[in-house]
């Protein structure tokens, strides 16, 4: 439990300091991105595996992190990214940042993504494409495709 809330506090920092970059709202998430990356890469599926089924009170506080922060932190994204501009005026921030958790969820079930097909963190960056393609408008649009058409993997 306690290296669980090491990590989830570990993961907060580092949203929190990207967020003080000041950076727009594509670059912010893609940079959050890249950082879930590099831990996706460190952690092998079989651990999760055993934290849902054995831990599932480790697991709940994971899932409380994913509804709540990261929930916050996507609508507050969406928000920004409507301001600047590069996001859909019409998007609802709260659906989209719940959608957005739940798809989270299903992407650690080993039966929609089993391991020894599936790499994670390619997985995650397949779904923040899919994402960020889904609230951008036109400008936003353009903005990927002039400056990070190939998001890494």
């Amino acid at each position: 439990m306690k290296s669980m809330e090491c990590q989830i506090a570990i993961d907060k920092a580092s949203v929190m300091a990207i967020k003080t970059q000041e950076l727009n709202a594509i670059d912010e998430l893609l940079e959050i991105a890249t950082n879930v990356v590099s831990t996706l890469k460190s952690i092998q599926p079989a651990v999760i595996f055993d934290i849902q089924k054995y831990y599932p009170q480790v697991w709940a506080l994971q899932a409380e992190y994913r509804q709540n922060f990261i929930v916050q932190t996507i609508i507050d994204n969406i928000n920004n990214g409507i301001e600047q501009g590069f996001y859909r005026p019409n998007v609802h921030p709260e659906i989209i940042a719940k959608f957005f958790a739940v798809k989270l969820e299903n992407m650690f079930d080993d039966k929609v993504f089993p391991p020894s097909k599936f790499d994670l963190a390619n997985v995650y960056m397949e779904y923040i494409r899919y994402h960020l393609m889904g609230i951008c408008n036109q400008k936003g649009a353009d903005y990927i495709v002039e400056n990070i058409f190939n998001i890494k993997k």
